[in-house]
């Protein structure tokens, strides 16, 4: 699967594809909110097998998480066509690599 992730503002879009295949199988909108990723609106292109569509919601997850990563997302919630709201699944909050953006760490060097 092949993803494409286009940032709009505080969130963006994501476009899954299947290999040889010009039309997305699965377009995900998503915004932020506070440490929340909140997923605004998910399509399916007609004609995609479940099995394709699994593949393609697994790439855009993965898409999200390590963006999630980048942006200290702790949560991921989705807004269903009937308006209630899920929480899908939450993410770890990593902690920054060799310090970077990080206060409070202790240093000690190995001679």
């Amino acid at each position: 699967m092949l993803t494409r992730l286009y940032h709009y503002g505080p969130g963006g879009v994501i476009q899954a594809f299947a290999e040889n295949v010009e039309q997305a199988a699965c377009v995900v909108t998503f915004v932020q909110s506070g440490s929340d990723f909140v997923i605004t609106s998910y399509i399916v292109a007609p004609g995609v097998t479940s099995k394709v569509a699994r593949l393609a919601g697994d790439a855009i997850d993965s898409v999200l998480e390590q963006e999630a990563a980048k942006r200290g997302v702790r949560n991921l919630y989705i807004i269903h066509k009937d308006d209630t709201v899920e929480l899908v699944r939450t993410y770890e909050v990593q902690p920054s690599v060799m310090g970077l953006g990080a206060t409070d760490q202790t240093i000690s060097y190995i001679n």
